[in-house]
């Protein structure tokens, strides 16, 4: 007697295999994230006492995740200068951000550069500096 087994393999129309469809880009959509400063960005201030300088930042566009702002300052010259003040906002989602500048060198000029980057779409994103210096 002869005996016979069937083994049926199922296909599907799923496809497999291939590269997966990549994930959805979270910058489609966002509108470019643009800000005013007081002091204004392109401006060399009139020399102050000090020893704080407030920086005002006033954003539009903020994206609903929030945004990281970085503020650096630093003496002008010369080139490649130390940072004397750093300070980071890791996220801000209203559109206004304060920083107070502190430990300015007497008598430099220095330049204070603001970065301002969406938390979920890093070429999204804005930058100004401006120029002042402590009597």
């Amino acid at each position: 007697m002869i005996s016979s087994i069937v083994i049926s393999y199922g296909c599907s129309n799923k496809g497999g295999g291939g590269t997966p469809p990549p994930p959805p880009n979270p910058c489609t959509g966002q509108a470019a994230i643009s800000a005013t400063t007081v002091p204004p960005v392109n401006t060399l201030q009139t020399a102050a006492t000090g020893p704080d300088f407030p920086l005002a930042i006033t954003m539009t566009n903020v994206p609903s995740v929030g945004v990281s702002i970085v503020v650096n300052a630093r003496p002008e010259t010369p080139a490649g200068s130390a940072t004397f003040f750093s300070q980071t906002h890791a996220t801000v989602t209203s559109t206004t951000d304060n920083f107070t500048i502190t430990g300015t060198p007497s008598g430099v000029i220095c330049v204070v550069d603001i970065t301002i980057t969406s938390k979920n779409c890093s070429t999204n994103t804005w930058t100004g500096s401006y120029r002042y210096s402590k009597k």
